[in-house]
């Protein structure tokens, strides 16, 4: 987030191709900071460390309690942010890609948890590992 070290890039994890995703995958990566840094600052946790293990050393005054009762709520309330974060970011990933791949079908699903839409599978793995590709390169600071 606001730190301006890169971490090394696995070659193996970069899939060709990934190149196309990589303008939306930093306009993702934005947004997931940003609110990554907002629940931060709601809460007064200092690193995104404690955020994702939910290890919080200390929280903002306003949400510290005296006998851990409170501490044990807000952090079950991070938790369940945190979790809701990452299912949204994944569902996003998902409907894009769908989106992109048959943009004139109506990808709303139907009953039974499909979406209803003809899509090669082996077309649909190939450009999901792009655009995963293209994400994790820009989580390591290179787009």
């Amino acid at each position: 987030m606001g730190a301006s070290r890169r971490t090394h890039i696995t070659p193996a994890l970069v899939v060709s191709g990934h190149q196309q995703y990589l303008e939306d995958a930093r306009w993702v990566r934005e947004e997931w900071n940003a609110q990554v840094w907002e629940l931060m600052n709601l809460y007064g946790i200092k690193s995104e460390a404690e955020l994702f293990s939910g290890a919080i050393l200390k929280f903002h005054k306003l949400y510290r309690g005296r006998n851990g009762g409170a501490d044990f709520e807000v952090k079950h309330r991070v938790a369940e942010r945190m979790h809701k974060m990452k299912r949204d970011f994944r569902q996003r990933f998902e409907e894009e890609l769908l989106a992109e791949l048959a943009p004139e079908t109506d990808i709303s699903e139907t009953g039974d948890g499909e979406t209803g839409m003809e899509i090669d599978e082996q077309k649909l793995q190939a450009e999901r590992k792009k655009k995963a590709s293209a994400w994790y390169v820009c989580v390591c600071g290179k787009c």
